[in-house]
């Protein structure tokens, strides 16, 4: 009982902090493709968040068809990516939404599901995850610049400093202009002002390249020719790549789970250490690697693995189980 009354505390904590931030925001826009996916809405991931997010009140868009104040504004949505961890026996999701500049605005808890099939499997932890955000009520307002009817009126009227009037019997300048009352203050000054402007000193420009010799009878210039230099020069050394890591790593044992067009190969971590695609024939996939492509096939019972490194071809034999 006690456990249970902690739940629910924590999922109203959560509930009412996810409001508040979801408030400012007037879409939630879901993706037609979500990252480490090979097509739109596989296992119907995209189409099943899009419903959940509708289903609890929320104002979506999809991808591809965004409205047009989000077009021209983007900061309007929240954008949601579907975290996989998922591992060889167990599907892990998790949604996390983000504003327009990247920074994560909420992240839900993990859903988890054990299920075989690919698609049972993510849409139970999908849903799993979006218990997260039930109870939200979601409700923008859209915010108007504070604006007053009033104009602002400022009066100087009473910061007037009364100014000493001129001598009398001094007769005015004619290129200065002043008049001085607490309804009107104004000064301007025509009088031309001395220049502070100097002339650049000149400098004897002596010649570099050539060096005077002057004797009693004659005065000869000698031009200096420039000196070798015995200083060796550095041969450029030339950098060796470094083969990529497929060249170096064993990969040991990989389990094969199938994809809907091939299969991805996983260690025992599980880590995924390659992907297979179909071809025509059934013995032969394409292959990717990291950074390295190429094929794997079956020769003499055995799967082998070959690609080119710098216009060589490399093979490695690979333990999978299917």
């Amino acid at each position: 009982m006690k456990h249970l009354i902690l739940s629910l505390v924590l999922v109203t904590s959560i509930a009412n902090v996810a409001k508040a931030q979801f408030d400012d925001y007037k879409y939630i826009v879901i993706p037609e493709l979500f990252d480490g996916f090979d097509k739109n809405n596989q296992h119907q991931t995209n189409s099943l968040v899009k419903h959940l997010f509708d289903k609890n009140g929320f104002n979506t868009a999809y991808g591809g068809n965004l409205p047009a104040d989000l077009q021209q504004n983007a900061c309007l949505g929240l954008y949601v990516q579907l975290v996989d961890r998922s591992t060889m026996f167990t599907t892990k999701t998790t949604l996390v939404l983000k504003d327009c500049n990247g920074s994560e605005v909420f992240s839900s808890l993990q859903g988890r599901s054990k299920e075989k099939d690919y698609k049972v499997s993510y849409g139970n932890a999908i849903r799993d995850a979006f218990r997260s955000f039930e109870g939200i009520k979601h409700s923008y307002v859209e915010k108007t610049p504070a604006t007053s009817e009033e104009p602002v009126v400022i009066s100087f009227k009473d910061d007037v400093k009364k100014l000493d009037q001129p001598n009398r019997g001094r007769q005015p300048d004619p290129m200065v202009e002043q008049e001085t009352s607490e309804e009107r203050q104004y000064y301007r000054d025509r009088r031309p002002v001395p220049s502070d402007f100097k002339k650049a000193e000149t400098k004897e420009v002596q010649k570099e390249s050539i060096d005077q010799v002057a004797t009693p009878e004659e005065q000869r210039y000698e031009a200096i020719t420039p000196v070798e230099s015995d200083i060796q020069k550095e041969e450029p050394t030339v950098q060796k790549t470094t083969p990529p890591l497929t060249m170096l790593q064993d990969f040991g044992v990989l389990y094969a789970q199938e994809l809907p067009n091939g299969f991805q190969l996983v260690d025992s971590t599980p880590k995924i250490q390659m992907k297979l695609r179909k071809s025509s024939s059934p013995n032969v996939f394409f292959a990717e690697a990291d950074d390295t492509n190429g094929v794997v096939f079956s020769q003499a019972g055995k799967w082998i693995f070959e690609y080119y490194y710098q216009d060589q071809l490399v093979s490695k034999e690979l333990n999978i189980k299917f």
